[in-house]
């Protein structure tokens, strides 16, 4: 049974579909579907290296004919908040999304309900495009949307299973799939990834000639959930695509944040003289290198070189890289399932150093397919750091995604289409930009709509989660 809040949000969206939308794809530029990826905390340091060894070949064939650079992020937000102004083009305090969960006890998490300004799945659908998005951060309880949308789901659940935790869809709860009807075959998908999560753990940690260390096992079988999740995520969205693709396709990955967080801690700390710091159980563990001192994110320059693939720490960072392996694969398979002239765009929330991103690296931009200029840089194996540009900014990236379907920017919006990437289409013109894409209407319905009660009474595995990457105490 859908949810008061569901009901009061449908009613927004229909009233706000009442003013009859431009016609779609007749202004500014070609009609081509849209690929957006978003890989959490991907960073470039991780990347290069492995372009240099041949290993990321869906990558490097988006570099041979895209753009690409970093984007500007915020220093000390954690994810729902980024991923939000990704989704929006907005700054946080537009939006309202500040972190995982709200300043009060008992702990809450931020909802969909919570975001104060439209995102690019609600202008879309409104304007007559069709987007499908899974596994957004803070997308649940599911919005009406002209296409598909799986939540990441984030509630207070109390669940036995040591694999339904960041990024799940949880079985039992109202309002993670729309439209309701196609709940069915989604978790037929995740029951799938269920079947074969062991495998799929085997493939990214060990493989027959090669176990985790013993004094690892903790960590390997805490990670499991990470894997899972993008699995889930990626089947969807790679079977959404094959079935139709919409003229957007959204979907996260968040293994490459979650793996960098519990086993950089393990590669060869002592490496890095300097301040201790905790690893994922809070125990001190050893040295962590100031701040400052490397700058080249955590898999570059002198830590890559001091990594020692032997013993337990080489087996760490083989987990790191065969992660990014992982991530580029996924992306490969999903590019396949798009329509040849798709607009493919990959893009990260922050970057990553052996320390963590709490100071704000930068972000991960690549972008290639119809309507994108052409770097025309050096061969990807040839790429290095000092090629890489800063292109603009995490809030760009729904603008640019709004001129690339011909959609008008809101003045309202802190980001701008980066208009160094975009080719325009000879004989046409963008659309002029708008005071802002939020109705009165759209904003008094969002006033008015309460999340999806939690359930549960105990603390939930998603808590413990969180404690054990650090986001919070």
């Amino acid at each position: 049974m859908r949810s008061r809040a569901w009901a009061t949000l449908a009613l927004a969206a229909l009233a706000a579909c009442a003013a009859p939308p431009p016609a779609p794809g007749r202004e500014g530029f070609a009609r081509a579907p849209v690929l957006l990826i978003g890989l959490d905390g991907f960073e470039w340091n991780g990347v290069l290296p492995l372009l240099r060894e041949g290993k990321l070949p869906a990558i490097a064939s988006l570099l041979r004919r895209g753009a690409y650079g970093t984007l500007e992020t915020f220093p000390g937000r954690v994810s729902p908040a980024l991923w939000t102004s990704i989704g929006t083009g907005k700054d946080v305090d537009k939006h309202g999304i500040y972190d995982f969960l709200k300043q009060q006890k008992p702990p809450v998490f931020y909802a969909s309900t919570d975001r104060k300004t439209k995102a690019f799945w609600n202008i879309l659908s409104e304007r007559g495009r069709s987007v499908d998005t899974v596994g957004w951060f803070v997308t649940h309880p599911v919005e009406p949307v002209n296409g598909v949308m799986v939540a990441q789901t984030n509630t207070r659940e109390n669940r036995q299973s040591k694999r339904t935790l960041k990024g799940a869809l949880l079985p039992g709860i109202a309002e993670q799939v729309f439209p309701p009807e196609r709940e069915a075959e989604i978790f037929a998908t995740v029951e799938e990834v269920e079947r074969d999560l062991d495998g799929i753990v085997r493939e990214r940690l060990e493989t027959s000639s090669e176990h985790p260390p013993e004094r690892l096992r903790a960590i390997v079988d805490a990670s499991a959930w990470a894997y899972r999740a993008d699995t889930i995520y990626e089947r969807i969205a790679t079977r959404l695509a094959m079935a139709g693709a919409p003229d957007v396709l959204a979907v996260y990955f968040g293994s490459t944040d979650v793996l960098a967080h519990r086993f950089w801690p393990t590669a060869r700390p002592r490496s890095f003289p300097g301040r201790l710091f905790a690893g994922p159980t809070g125990r001190r563990i050893g040295p962590r290198m100031a701040p400052g001192t490397i700058g080249n994110g955590l898999f570059g320059g002198a830590y890559w070189r001091a990594l020692e693939p032997q013993g337990a720490d080489g087996w760490a960072v083989r987990v790191l890289h065969r992660t990014y392996q992982g991530a580029d694969a996924a992306v490969g398979r999903l590019i396949a399932a798009m329509p040849k002239e798709s607009t493919v765009i990959l893009v990260s929330d922050h970057g990553f150093r052996p320390w963590g991103h709490e100071d704000g690296p930068d972000a991960f931009f690549l972008a290639a397919g119809t309507n994108i200029r052409a770097a025309g840089g050096p061969a990807p194996e040839r790429l290095t750091r000092s090629d890489l540009r800063r292109v603009g900014s995490i809030l760009d990236v729904t603008p640019t995604l709004l001129a690339l379907v011909g959609i008008p920017v809101g003045l309202d919006m802190d980001g701008r289409a980066l208009e160094g990437v975009l080719t325009p289409l000879p004989g046409t013109e963008r659309p002029a930009p708008i005071a802002t894409h939020d109705t009165a209407e759209w904003l008094a319905a969002r006033t008015g709509a309460a999340p999806a009660a939690d359930t549960g009474d105990d603390e939930n595995e998603r808590l413990e989660q969180l404690r054990a990457l650090g986001y919070i105490k």
